[in-house]
């Protein structure tokens, strides 16, 4: 549903244009070898050089990051900088076997460091269930 309401949250309401087009990828399908790591539908992250490639354009990836819940169910997260002037991010969520590949603007969505990255501002939302299967919080504006 993110793509979806991503999408529509960047319509002008005054003029019907799109200010931009939010890039979000979502798999839990994927083949990784040595040196490829092959998400489907014609993304392919080269682990050696840091490129994503999508369909025909290869751009640089500029984080990688991992999310997993240990035996306490409590959410770590790794990261690591592969290109410093990179446009997405690839992020691994291991403990759903889930790959997300995102822009910059998705990735600082309120949506993706609620409920990905369990990041946010405890002036706002109260948690009220953060469990690996499931995530509610209460806003409290």
């Amino acid at each position: 549903i993110l793509p979806t309401v991503a999408r529509f949250s960047d319509i002008d309401l005054m003029t019907g244009k799109t200010n931009r087009r939010p890039f979000i990828y979502q798999t839990n399908r994927f083949k990784d070898s040595e040196t490829l790591l092959n998400l489907g539908s014609g993304v392919v992250f080269n682990k050696k050089s840091g490129m994503l490639k999508i369909g025909n354009q290869e751009v640089p990836i500029k984080e990688f990051l991992i999310t997993a819940y240990d035996k306490n169910k409590k959410l770590t997260r790794q990261r690591q900088n592969i290109h410093k002037n990179g446009k997405f991010y690839l992020v691994f969520m291991r403990s759903y076997n889930t790959f997300l590949v995102l822009d910059e603007a998705m990735l600082n969505s309120t949506y993706i460091q609620l409920f990905v990255f369990e990041n946010y501002n405890k002036n706002l939302f109260e948690p009220i269930i953060i469990e690996p299967s499931a995530k509610v919080f209460k806003l409290k504006i």
